[in-house]
């Protein structure tokens, strides 16, 4: 600004001007930028985060709705044939092995070393697997990596 003032040139001046408001301007243009990127990852953020909240209230809902329909089914199953409950036996039979393979990886963390790390993530990525529908990829994923930590990796090798 200074240096304006003391530029006796009108055209100088002119073109000084000019080269600050352009530089003050490519600012104003980068800030706009890295502003809407930080709103937009916000705002996927924030998108997914409510998504899984709906998605964790839909499977409670989903649950609630298994449970109480398992115990009128009961009632239900008596008055039918063999060939008639075949499919519900194959759905609550893979609903049991999940239950059974959940129990199962909730046994092997609890057997863990108190206090290690390989305990502390399998808590962790337990309560994740729950809430985790069973034929999604990320399930898979989870269940591998739990039973890759309750081996022990990082104790047996000695890699760290």
């Amino acid at each position: 600004m200074k240096g304006i003032l003391c530029t006796p040139n009108s055209d100088a001046r002119l073109h000084l001007a000019s080269q600050i408001f352009l530089k003050v301007a490519s600012i104003y243009e980068v800030s706009k930028k890295i502003a809407s990127a930080v709103d937009e990852s916000l705002s996927n953020q924030q998108k997914e985060f409510f998504l899984r909240q709906q998605m964790a209230a839909i499977q409670r809902e989903l649950h609630a709705l298994q449970r109480s329909n398992a115990g009128s089914e009961a009632g239900r199953k008596v008055g039918l044939n063999a060939n008639n409950g075949a499919g519900n036996e194959l759905n609550n039979d893979d609903e049991q092995n999940e239950a059974d393979d959940l129990a199962e990886l909730k046994r092997k963390i609890e057997a863990m070393q108190l206090n290690s790390e390989e305990r502390k993530m399998g808590v962790r990525e337990w309560k994740r697997l729950k809430r985790i529908p069973s034929g999604s990829v990320e399930n898979g994923v989870i269940r591998t990596y739990v039973r890759i930590s309750e081996l022990g990796f990082t104790s047996h090798t000695g890699i760290h």
